[in-house]
């Protein structure tokens, strides 16, 4: 097998860039393939004799250091077409990956993107599509040549005259944007498509601006409660407090609720009431994390049992009868959603986005705010650092210089963390807030044609003084006919909780 380097001087590009191909010929059979390898040079800069860059080109070092790559992989892929491992074709593909990365779309749609997590790939291919858009090229195939200093001035400018809500865009957004043109074009680069690194310079560059956080009182959320018209923004409202009691979990880790028995913990055997429900849970976003431990978290009856089921039963309102795949079973005590992350990254994304979006029209605090809350909130009642980290899931930093886990994974401190957990909860009146969340949900239940009363009597049995929540007024019987279309969902259910025995009727299981 021989090969050669061809420019292809009779296929000039608009810059005067023409395609270098790889041409490839067996003389025993006269085979011959042809391949683009991707690159691109002037007619000046390649001297054919020779097979390689001219030392006068302004790009001289990358381009020889491209070719004599592109020759190496030549070589070795010409060992295995001797072996009679791989023919003459997919010798070509594998060398030159059969894709002419000239533009940085096609790079990153085909090349990239099976390397990225799914989530990384839709947040740079968002942000590039943003980008062309102020540039002027949505729509259209965004060149790696394109992207020079006039590109950049042009989408900094153009950015800067963008309002959003009638103020200016986010300098944070900007700078995002940025990151993500530079990270795939750089990466580009390390795979040899591109010939030098993308640096910004001063002028190009735009200074962080800190957001504040700013912490939520109690009465905060009692006044965004207020303002709950959609179930979707009762669902979202119910989702953040649901975090907060749950030690301040981010919306991933919501995927991940498992029950376990406490009888499997003689740690707890102590202290801990037998019936109560935990899940042994880690930390989605630190779960590779040498420091991240797992958290055996107490799902107490109210409100985090019936948030927990009250949110899983909107889901299913919302989802059941489109996709029942992603709705758990009914019986499912600790269960909203039934996919993975791995699995289901698109839909997890679109769906938390549009929480955002619910929450976003009645208060300011997106969901991982009730992380922020619950620790800044532990910090005012001085729980004791190291109960504080353990109590979010973290071992604490003495521990891993000094002593082990284990030292403080005794019954002793897994008790001091309850009780910090319990203390927190009872800080940020919790009982309180859920009560007023039921409530609403029961008003706009009332008020709303295409929400079933299913979602409030099926989910809701007591409040925060213990008492059975007042649903009389709903002339329902939740039998075939009242759960309509979702008997199916329902037709199998047991009681997740032990119920009053005078309960009405039509809250008893369906058998």
């Amino acid at each position: 097998m021989n090969y050669k380097l061809v420019l292809r001087k009779d296929r000039p590009n608009k810059q005067g860039e023409c395609p270098l191909i790889l041409d490839l010929t067996v003389s025993s059979n006269k085979e011959r393939v042809r391949k683009a390898t991707g690159i691109l040079l002037h007619p000046s800069e390649w001297l054919d004799k020779k097979q390689e860059v001219s030392d006068k080109s302004p790009a001289y070092i990358q381009l020889d250091d491209v070719i004599t790559k592109l020759k190496q992989k030549i070589k070795s892929q010409r060992v295995l077409f001797k072996k009679g491992d791989i023919d003459l074709n997919q010798l070509a593909n594998r060398v030159t990956n059969t894709i002419d990365y000239s533009s940085l779309d096609d790079y990153l749609d085909n090349d990239l993107k099976p390397q990225l997590d799914p989530t990384t790939y839709r947040a740079y291919r968002g942000h590039i599509n943003a980008i062309k858009s102020y540039t002027g090229f949505k729509g259209k195939e965004l060149r790696f040549q394109d992207i020079n200093k006039s590109f950049l001035h042009k989408f900094k400018r153009e950015f800067n005259k963008g309002k959003k809500n009638n103020k200016p865009l986010s300098v944070n957004t900007f700078n995002s944007y940025c990151a993500s043109l530079r990270a795939v074009y750089n990466a580009a680069s390390d795979d040899g498509h591109v010939y030098d690194k993308l640096q910004y310079g001063r002028k190009y560059r735009a200074g962080s601006k800190n957001t504040q956080f700013k912490q939520p009182t109690p009465e905060d959320y009692l006044k965004a409660v207020d303002n709950i018209d959609t179930l979707l923004q009762w669902e979202g409202m119910a989702l953040w407090l649901l975090a907060f009691c749950c030690r301040g979990l981010l919306y991933a880790d919501f995927t991940m609720f498992k029950n376990v028995s406490i009888d499997d913990y003689d740690k707890y055997s102590t202290w801990c009431e037998n019936d109560a429900v935990f899940i042994n849970h880690k930390r989605h976003k630190e779960k590779n994390k040498h420091n991240n431990i797992d958290m055996l978290i107490k799902l107490d009856s109210y409100p985090a049992l019936q948030l927990l089921r009250t949110v899983k039963l909107s889901f299913a309102k919302r989802f059941y009868l489109i996709h029942p795949e992603l709705v758990p079973d009914v019986n499912d005590t600790v269960r909203i959603y039934n996919y993975t992350l791995e699995e289901n990254n698109k839909f997890h994304e679109e769906l938390k986005n549009s929480y955002q979006k619910a929450i976003r029209a009645v208060w300011s605090n997106p969901l991982k705010n009730a992380r922020a809350t619950f620790k800044n909130i532990a910090g005012e009642i001085k729980v004791g650092q190291r109960v504080a980290d353990l109590l979010i899931g973290h071992i604490p930093e003495s521990t891993l210089n000094s002593r082990s886990y284990s030292d403080y994974n005794t019954p002793e401190y897994t008790k001091q963390i309850q009780e910090a957990h319990e203390a927190v909860l009872k800080e940020f009146r919790v009982g309180e807030l859920a009560d007023k969340l039921f409530d609403r949900l029961k008003f706009i239940t009332k008020k709303s044609y295409k929400i079933p009363s299913w979602i409030y009597t099926e989910g809701v049995f007591t409040d925060s003084s213990k008492n059975l929540y007042n649903i009389m007024g709903y002339d329902v019987d939740l039998g075939e006919q009242g759960y309509g279309r979702y008997y199916e969902y329902f037709k199998n259910k047991i009681e997740p909780y032990e119920l009053d025995p005078d309960m009405p009727s039509y809250m008893k299981a369906v058998n």
